[in-house]
Formats: structure tokens, C-alpha cells, sequence
């Protein structure tokens, strides 16, 4: 019975000396409120340490973007989208016309590069699917998807070789551009052949 009281006492007296470590008065102890600290601190320097490198990951990311672009315009010379006029002028048209057309909001910084990269241009297939679109149909544009690459680049190809046939078969070509709206600057620039005849649309030079 002796023994079993002792072992009991010193039971109670490790208990009592455990819980004296981790609380003291119901309260946390110094021991565990340094290790949640050092967990809260060690957690700290993790999320510090993520978005350092989420933060070098997109700067990264910016300069492909910005070097992609620059090489994107080079491709444009001779003539470079800073000095090409009608660029504006077209934006100027775009802008001017999209209730007509049934357009989203036309931003510049876009169109510049959508000429450049028709191939993945949303917004260059959307402004080709207004204008290649009769009149009753454009009004309903927004609740169908845009054309295709393949398809409004083939439907612009017919419709330019369909202008070449019509002003060829005219004994007076000058008047009969003009009714097709058709400027005298755009036969000098896209030659006396339509160039979508040998080359598609993504391959013809910029200022074509």
C-alpha cells in the first residue's frame, strides 16, 4: 500500500509539473505560445517566399510578353506600324461605324497587332465577320460566334477576286471601283492580280 501511495504521489507530481508546462492558470505556457510564434513567423516567410517568386514568375512572364511584341512589329517593316496612316484611319472608320457594324469597342493598342497575328485575333475576326456580313445579318452578329480564320480569310479571297473581275470586264474601270467603293491607291498596293490568289491572308505583307 506504501508503494502504491508513493507511485501515485510521483504520478500526480509528474502530471501536475507536465500540465505546469503547458498551461499556467488556464493560459498557454511560454514554451507553447514560442512555438506557435516561431509556426506563425515560420508560415510568414513561406507565403513571403511564394509571392517573391509569383511576383518573379509574372516579371519574367512580362518581359516574353514584351520581347514576343517587339518581334511581332519587327515584322511589319518597312513599313512599321508608327509610321503606316491608314492604320488610324481604318481605327477611325471602325470607330465611327460600330453601332452599324454591330462591333466591340474598338481599342487600338488591339488592332495594331491583330493585322499582325489575324490568325489568333479575336477582334480581327469579329470586324471580318461584320464586313464580309450583308446588312440584315449584322444586327445579329453578337449572338454567334465569329468566323474562323479559314473561313473569312477564303470568304475575303472570293470577294477581292470577285472586285478584280467585275472592274476587268469594265470599259471604264475608274468609275466602276469607285461604285465598289474601292480607292485608286488600292489596286497600286495590292498589285494587278489579287495576291490572296497565291498567298494567304497571314502571309502578305504588312502594309498589304
Amino acid at each position: 500500500e506504501a508503494r502504491s501511495s508513493r507511485g501515485a504521489s510521483t504520478r500526480k507530481r509528474h502530471a501536475s509539473r507536465y500540465f505546469a508546462t503547458t498551461t499556467v492558470g488556464g493560459h498557454e505556457s511560454v514554451m507553447v505560445q514560442t512555438l506557435r510564434l516561431e509556426e506563425q513567423q515560420r508560415a510568414k516567410e513561406e507565403k513571403r517566399q511564394r509571392e517573391l517568386e509569383k511576383k518573379e514568375a509574372e516579371e519574367m512572364s512580362a518581359k516574353e510578353v514584351e520581347d514576343w511584341e517587339r518581334g511581332l512589329l519587327s515584322q511589319a517593316s518597312p513599313h512599321t506600324v508608327d509610321t503606316v496612316w491608314e492604320l488610324p484611319a481604318v481605327g477611325h472608320f471602325l470607330c465611327l461605324a460600330q453601332t452599324a457594324l454591330n462591333l466591340p469597342e474598338i481599342v487600338f493598342f488591339e488592332l495594331e497587332r491583330c493585322l499582325l497575328m489575324p490568325r489568333c485575333s479575336l477582334l480581327l475576326s469579329k470586324i471580318m465577320s461584320s464586313l464580309l456580313s450583308p446588312p440584315q445579318r449584322r444586327a445579329t452578329l453578337h449572338r454567334r460566334p465569329a468566323l474562323p480564320y479559314r473561313r473569312w480569310e477564303s470568304e475575303l479571297r472570293q470577294r477581292i477576286l470577285g472586285w478584280y473581275r467585275a472592274i476587268g470586264a469594265s470599259r471604264d474601270q475608274p468609275r466602276r471601283a469607285e461604285q465598289l467603293g474601292l480607292c485608286h491607291q488600292f489596286f497600286s498596293i495590292l498589285g494587278e492580280a489579287s495576291p490572296l490568289e497565291e498567298k494567304p491572308f497571314h502571309l502578305l505583307p504588312f502594309y498589304q
